[in-house]
């Protein structure tokens, strides 16, 4: 039976009383554009240490967060202290920033801000993962590397950021 059907399919198909000499083959192209979208949603306004002592962790429990480049070649995230530890001006508090990036398959990334201004850049490979986040794929968690000895208000501006590659 099979070989009915494909000899009836090559008469068909080799019959010239069956293509017409008026027929004519058109096309059109399909286009479209993704835009690029390399962004950290989620964050935090700020966070706070309940005590300014050795050990102490803001926040209290991981904070997660979204990591998110669609560019073909990943992105390089990156973590910054602007200050590079926490200052009132009197004193200067060293501390190291833990983010958890096992959602996007990375080991935690690692940032100690010891005095002067510091980032640390990672380079993110692309993947599903990064390119169409479904939830938070990262937190992260303070420690102070030493305590307070003056009083006062301590700051610094931790940023987070994600460029393509």
């Amino acid at each position: 039976m099979s070989r009915s059907v494909l000899f009836t399919a090559a008469a068909i198909a080799l019959s010239p009383m069956l293509i017409s000499p008026h027929a004519q083959a058109a096309n059109t192209g399909v286009a479209a554009t993704q835009p690029l979208t390399c962004q950290v949603t989620n964050l935090p306004q700020s966070i706070s240490f309940a005590s300014l002592t050795l050990g102490a962790v803001a926040p209290a429990s991981p904070d997660p967060f979204q990591i998110q480049c669609n560019d073909p070649n990943g992105g390089t995230f990156t973590v910054e202290s602007q200050q590079g530890g926490l200052t009132n001006g009197f004193q200067s508090l060293d501390y190291t920033v833990n983010v958890n990036t096992t959602g996007l398959g990375l080991a935690a990334i690692s940032l100690s801000a010891t005095g002067t201004p510091t980032s640390v850049p990672t380079v993110i490979a692309a993947s599903a993962a990064l390119a169409l986040p479904a939830s938070d794929n990262a937190d992260f968690q303070v420690t102070l590397d030493e305590a307070a000895i003056f009083a006062g208000s301590y700051q610094d501006t931790l940023v987070f950021d994600i460029a393509p590659n």
